[in-house]
Formats: structure tokens, sequence, C-alpha cells
């Protein structure tokens, strides 16, 4: 417990003299030890509370001067506190200074302590009592102390109703894009630094609306250009975060598309697939081979800015003698996924081939099949690939 500013007078204006004769009043020569209760303005000096004092704190400790004791006599049923009208004593820890000893001993008292364990009740009197006799406190020579108690009556002060809570609570973004990003998908994540807090989140200004830390904001949709995340905790007293925390990030489209006469992001290894030539193609031409149960196949490399969800596209010049289950394969966060498309017909456009999830980089990751995962007959045709940026 926290102890009052008043919580022990040091002994400097008293002699030894002094302090001997007031000690050996709790001191008995002879009979047995009997409960005694002195509130003379003297005896004030020497325990805290006052004896009677009225509107003590509920943080109080309480302590006795006693002069040298033996230690081992020093104990919680010894030195007790028992609210009035019970007989339990209250819960608490007592301790013995033996300041009175050693260097310094003309200048200090040694004294008992008491230090509840919990605040005292409001507006009510309590009684302290230090027990004497042969199973009480005894002095260092030991010679038994004769019981003494006084009583003292708390105040409505250091109530424990804990104080209202007017501090707001400070907001944070724990994850969501930043910078320039190439999806019209965001996902915010966020907390706050006091638990049970309740958020309000908004996008580019619109009106707040409730979104909870358990479960990310996502938006998606989003148009090409900049825009502004922000969100608001509210602690359980009420206080709002007068300062939201906030994300701003641009949204740019990305595409990319890889023709078969790009030598420097387009492979095929010569002698096995041919060039030829169609107002169908994408310009200036495309690569074709008839299949193969053992071959090579066209590579394509490609660009992914960061990882996320990507539309594939392939071109191709739609013939009858053309294969009608041609493969493709696509590089994904998931390894090779094998799209079939028949390119004897939907020639001269973009034809999606799926929307994927790839990771961030640069490589060889898309492939066109050589045969062996194609319909047996009819050429395999590898001519423009496209991906575009969900």
């Amino acid at each position: 417990m926290a102890k009052p500013n008043y919580y022990l007078r040091i002994l400097t204006a008293l002699t030894l003299t002094a302090a001997a004769a007031v000690l050996a009043v709790l001191l008995i020569a002879s009979g047995p030890a009997s409960a005694q209760e002195d509130c003379s303005a003297d005896w004030n000096e020497y325990i805290q509370p006052d004896c009677n004092e009225t509107g003590v704190p509920l943080n109080t400790s309480v302590w006795v001067v006693t002069g040298a004791l033996d230690p081992s006599t020093v104990r919680d049923d010894t030195f007790t506190l028992v609210k009035q009208g019970t007989t339990n004593t209250v819960e608490a820890s007592v301790a013995y200074y033996d300041w009175c000893q050693g260097e310094g001993a003309a200048y200090y008292y040694c004294y008992v302590e008491l230090d509840p364990d919990q605040l005292l009740e409001p507006n009510t009197t309590y009684t302290a009592t230090l027990k004497g006799g042969e199973n009480g406190v005894k002095s260092a020579d030991g010679v038994p102390y004769t019981d003494f108690s006084w009583s003292f009556t708390t105040g409505v002060g250091g109530s424990t109703t804990p104080p209202d809570d007017t501090t707001p609570p400070e907001t944070s973004i724990t994850d969501g894009p930043w910078g320039t990003v190439y999806s019209s998908t965001a996902t915010f994540s966020f907390s706050s630094n006091e638990s049970g807090s309740t958020f309000q989140c908004s996008l580019d200004g619109a009106n707040p609306e409730s979104c909870t830390s358990t479960s990310p904001k996502e938006y998606t949709g989003l148009a090409n250009g900049s825009h502004t995340f922000s969100v608001t905790a509210t602690d359980p007293a009420g206080n709002i975060d007068p300062s939201p925390a906030t994300r701003t990030w641009t949204v740019s489209s990305y595409s990319q598309t890889v023709d078969n006469a790009d030598s420097s992001r387009f492979y095929a290894k010569s002698g096995v697939w041919r060039t030829g030539s169609s107002s169908q193609a994408y310009p200036p031409d495309y690569r074709y081979t008839p299949p193969k149960n053992w071959s090579y196949y066209a590579y394509y490399k490609i660009r992914t800015p960061d990882a996320g969800k990507y539309n594939v596209y392939a071109w191709w010049p739609a013939f009858s003698s053309n294969n009608s289950s041609t493969a493709f394969w696509i590089w994904t966060t998931s390894g090779w996924a094998q799209k079939n498309v028949d390119q004897t017909t939907n020639g001269g456009q973009w034809n999606l081939l799926g929307e994927y999830d790839m990771n961030a980089g640069e490589d060889w990751n898309i492939e066109v099949d050589f045969g062996r995962y194609s319909a047996s007959t009819g050429n395999i045709v590898a001519d423009a690939v496209k991906i575009e940026r969900q």
C-alpha cells in the first residue's frame, strides 16, 4: 500500500533518555500483560495513525515505535488490525525495522509496521493491537511487552473507484498498401493501444462506417489514382482518437504484352518452331509447330511488379489446321497451371486464359506446349501473350 506523506517521524528532538522513558511504558517488570489504550498527545508521537484520528486515508499503513525487539516475535498475529464490530483481522504484511540498533541508534526509532493488502473501507473504525505477553512481542533481551492498542477512523478519500478515463486511444494501421500499387483491391489491418476499442473506417473522405480489427477492411474495384484510408478508434470509456490513422496510396493499372518477335522476352528453338505470317497474327508474325511427343516449349518472359491476381491472355491467328486443344502453362503461387484452348477459332484477338495468383518477379513464366499435353493433330501456335494486374 502507498504510505501517507507523514509516514514516519524521525526522532531528532528527543534524547535517548526521554525515548527510553516512553518505551518503558510498554514494558512490564512483573505481572500479567494486559491491554491498554492511552490516547494522550504524547502517545501520538509514537503511533500512526494517531489515536482516535479521523479522516485517515484508505491507503494508510499502521506503525508503532517499540524500541529494540526480538524480530522473531514480530508476526501478523502479534501486530493486528481489526475492523470495529468484527473479530477478523485485516489481511496485511507486518515488518520490524531495527533503526534504533547499530550505527545511528542514537537518532532513530525502531518500529513495527502493518501494511494492509487492500484499501481500508471508508468511514470505518479500526483497532490496531500490538500484542504482548509470553506469546507476543518481546524486547531484544527477551522481556515481554504489554498489550497495547489504539483506534482510528478512515475518511471518504482514497476511493476504490478508479478515476474517469479521459485519455483517448491511439489508432495504428498495421498492414495495407502504400506507395504505388497495381491492384484495384486494398485490404487494411489496424489496431488500438486500448483493448476493447471500436473502430470507424473511411475511404477517400466518405462517411465513416463501423469496422473491426479482427476482420481486415477490404475495398475492391478501386479506380486508378490516389486513395486515402482512415480509421479511428474509440475506447470503452467513449474517448475518440482525435488524430485518426491514415494511409495514402496510388492505384495504377499494369499491363504487359510479350510478342514472339521480342527476342529478349520470347524463346522458341529454331528449326522446331517455324515462323508464319497472317493478318490475324499479332504483328508482325507468329510461330507454330506440329505436335510432337518430345520437343521444346515456347517461352515468354513476363514481369509481375507485385504479388496478386493477374489476368493472362493469349493471341493467335485461327486456322482450321490449328490445334483444337493447345496447352498453355502459367506459373502461379501454387505451381504450374495448365490451360488448353481451341486455336481453330477466335483468331486475331485477345483470349482470356484465366485469372491467376502470381508472385512478384520477372521470369519465363508462360509457356506453350510442344504437343505432349495438346491434341495430337493440328499446328500449335505461339504468337503473343498479355498479363493485366487485377
